[in-house]
């Protein structure tokens, strides 16, 4: 008993020891939250990153937080504002200073009749930057807008590459076509369909037989405006009735020339294969449903006879399925000087289908010259030249 006490003694030392050392890794944090220019905010969420713990901010901008023992970020965030993560360390009180996020009601949007700012519309109208779809692996710019815009549906007729692409913004109107209308700079592009039965190209029902936009370069576009309500579109007249769709090229801006090129490679499969019989094995199949069938038809045909003599046949999903290649490569001039400004842009675009004997190729040139020449006048010419062929 005498040797077993000191041991029993230094395990409820350690217990206790161990304890105290957990406690005082947890502690209570305080602070205030406010705008960049000293205004408190009130209803701000502070939490600790990977744990539980949060809270918010009251009326006075203050918050007080338990912070568990493993935690090490505080994480400020507020509506309007840019999320910051702080380090806990040591601190149990902060003083945090929130940053605003830049206000895009002040971006310049195109409408039918010229541009004003988001702020001042009233009417339904959606809009996708540059950045939105700079470097998406598709042949035209209408397959960019699938999944970005809020009330558009956006769907491959056919699959194959550069084929068309039924866009729908107000939904089915009319039996004499939905597409909407095209507009690049100011130059209206109507989406051709087929209305049933086989067309003069040998169409399929109401399909497109090519993307219109196909032939256009999707980086040298800078945004796409939509047009969804009447008021919107009204300036276009019946051609809107299905929506419009506005794409502003781009342009060269004074300053230094500047030389560009893109590129990029990518490869497209087919992800599953359907389970299907091989020769041998539908031999075998064929045989026994003809047993078991009461058409009176006994005798098999001369090739399934003798099964086991069958190889495995030709599998006709891998005759007829294959690794596509797409390609794309972008070279562009830009610049000016003084009030007048260039843009020349080169383009070559190739997709070699899943399917065999199936592609698209594009060969694109794009040049435009601008003049401000007052201050209430700007002049300018833009060409698209554009070649593409599609394997069918």
């Amino acid at each position: 008993m005498r040797k077993m006490l000191p041991v029993s003694f230094l395990t409820i030392l350690l217990s206790v020891f161990s304890f105290t050392t957990i406690f005082a890794q947890s502690k209570t944090i305080s602070g205030t939250v406010s705008d960049d220019k000293g205004s408190v905010l009130s209803a701000a969420t502070i939490s600790v990153k990977n744990t539980k713990s949060n809270t918010t901010s009251n009326s006075f901008g203050v918050f007080t937080l338990d912070v568990p023992a493993n935690g090490k970020i505080l994480v400020v965030s507020y509506v309007g504002m840019k999320t910051q993560e702080i380090p806990i360390g040591r601190n149990e009180t902060f003083k945090i200073s929130m940053i605003s996020i830049p206000n895009t009601l002040n971006d310049v949007v195109v409408i039918g009749y010229g541009s004003t700012k988001r702020a001042n519309i009233t009417s339904a109208i959606s809009s996708i930057s540059e950045k939105d779809i700079k470097n998406l692996p598709v042949a035209g710019a209408d397959q960019m807008l699938q999944g970005k815009v809020p009330g558009v549906t956006v769907s491959s007729n056919s699959g194959q590459p550069g084929g068309g692409v039924s866009v729908l913004i107000r939904g089915i109107t009319t039996v004499n076509g939905n597409q909407p209308l095209y507009v690049i700079d100011g130059v209206p592009i109507h989406a051709s369909t087929t209305s049933g039965g086989m067309d003069y190209l040998g169409g399929v029902n109401g399909q497109n037989q090519e993307s219109p936009l196909a032939t256009l370069n999707p980086s040298d576009i800078v945004s796409i405006d939509i047009l969804k309500d009447a008021s919107a579109q009204a300036i276009y007249g019946f051609e809107g009735g299905n929506g419009v769709i506005l794409i502003t090229t781009k342009h060269g801006r004074a300053g230094e020339g500047k030389l560009e090129y893109n590129v990029y490679l990518g490869q497209d499969e087919i992800q599953k294969k359907l389970p299907i019989m091989n020769l041998q094995q539908y031999a075998k199949y064929f045989n026994s449903v003809l047993a078991e069938s009461n058409s009176g038809v006994t005798d098999t045909i001369d090739e399934f006879r003798k099964p086991e003599l069958l190889g495995p046949g030709t599998s006709w999903q891998n005759a007829v399925f294959q690794t596509g290649m797409i390609q794309n490569h972008q070279l562009s001039f830009s610049g000016g000087q003084g009030k007048s400004t260039y843009y020349l842009s080169g383009n070559y675009f190739d997709q070699t289908g899943i399917l065999i004997n199936t592609g698209f190729t594009r060969y694109a040139l794009r040049a435009g010259v601008d003049e401000q020449v007052k201050s209430w006048l700007k002049a300018g010419v833009s060409t698209n030249l554009s070649r593409s062929d599609q394997k069918l």
